[in-house]
């Protein structure tokens, strides 16, 4: 039995492979496309646009690996579509690193981002470094007036 999520994404590419021109879906091998069909999820239901190019279809991650791995081994003819789609995998994974790179900065995981004033529509700058005032009362001070304030009431 397959997860889950993964059933989902094998049903959504079937979907997705019913917009295809039958020659390509024809060059798919018959056991992948078995292997498709028996993990699908049955309960599953997607429905898609196929006018709309596969970027700007509402379908998951790991449906969109399926696919690339469908293109790749199936519907690449030559060794130089391979490159390039192997060059466009690197380079799109080139541009996740570098985005997560500055996501998590270690030089900059402690700079607090400026907040947005949702009245006024500035940015403050605030900055993490700012200094606390400290209360100089001691602490058996707070503790009489504590005292003082429940027996008041």
């Amino acid at each position: 039995m397959v997860n889950v999520k993964y059933a989902n994404a094998m049903r959504e590419v079937l979907e997705y492979l019913k917009g295809i021109n039958d020659e390509d879906v024809a060059k798919i091998s018959a056991k992948f496309m078995d292997f498709l069909n028996e993990n699908a999820s049955k309960e599953f239901v997607c429905e898609f646009d196929y006018n709309k190019p596969l970027a700007e279809l509402k379908i998951s991650q790991e449906a969109k690996a399926i696919i690339g791995v469908i293109y790749y081994n199936f519907w690449c003819e030559t060794e130089q579509q391979r490159r390039d789609f192997l060059a466009l995998l690197d380079d799109n994974e080139k541009v996740y690193q570098e985005e997560l790179h500055e996501k998590y900065n270690a030089d900059n995981i402690f700079d607090v981002p400026p907040k947005i004033d949702s009245d006024k529509e500035t940015l403050e700058n605030t900055s993490g470094k700012d200094l606390v005032t400290k209360n100089n009362i001691r602490w058996y001070k707070r503790l009489f007036r504590c005292f003082r304030q429940l027996f008041k009431k």
